[in-house]
């Protein structure tokens, strides 16, 4: 049995007494969950204040209540695969050392034969991981902002003249032949620009 289901059966056996009597899996999922919704904690501290006055009863004066269990500490998080890891780097790679990409437009570099030729399912994930905020990039955290990745693609269309005027800048950042922004992240860049 593992140190987690052993500490799961001693949160639910504080719990709630009755849990004693369920298999082991199920006890540590009901009590993981008590655990982490506070659920049961009145139960636990009306046998806790129960214990400290039996022990004033018993001495005359009064102790510290027993300690209320602690949640069970949180799972690490889950390795990448080879994999994954290879995607997410050539992602990242992409987004700060390439130039602007959509979500979209990177989704498709990621999967595309003429890209990396990333599986879509996998494709898909990347692009989940990096929106996400739990990533570490030289131990920073990293978060891709779409926005900031057209305001990059705005000002390259602007300083090598591709555009001649917002309608431009906006139909070559949004269009599905284009870079494919949402018209909101184009406008958005347009502004910044100051090309609209």
């Amino acid at each position: 049995m593992s140190w987690q289901i052993r500490l799961y059966q001693s949160v639910a056996a504080t719990t709630l007494p009755c849990m004693k009597h369920l298999t082991p899996l199920f006890a540590a999922s009901v009590a993981s969950v008590l655990a982490l919704t506070g659920c049961g904690a009145s139960t636990s501290h009306k046998a806790a204040a129960h214990s400290s006055d039996a022990a004033v009863a018993d001495s005359g004066t009064p102790t510290e209540p027993a300690a209320a269990p602690t949640s069970p500490p949180a799972p690490p998080a889950p390795e990448f695969t080879t994999q994954q890891r290879l995607a997410l780097s050539t992602a990242i790679n992409y987004l700060q050392n390439v130039g602007g990409f959509s979500e979209q437009g990177l989704y498709e570099q990621l999967t595309s034969p003429a890209g990396e030729d990333l599986r879509p399912k996998l494709g898909h994930w990347v692009i989940r991981e990096l929106e996400s905020g739990t990533l570490l990039v030289d131990g920073n955290p990293f978060r891709v902002n779409w926005r900031k990745q057209a305001v990059k693609s705005a000002q390259n269309y602007v300083n090598n003249g591709i555009v001649s005027g917002c309608s431009d800048l906006l139909e070559q950042l949004s269009s599905s032949a284009g870079d494919q922004y949402t018209l909101a992240q184009a406008q958005f860049a347009a502004r910044k620009t100051h090309v609209c």
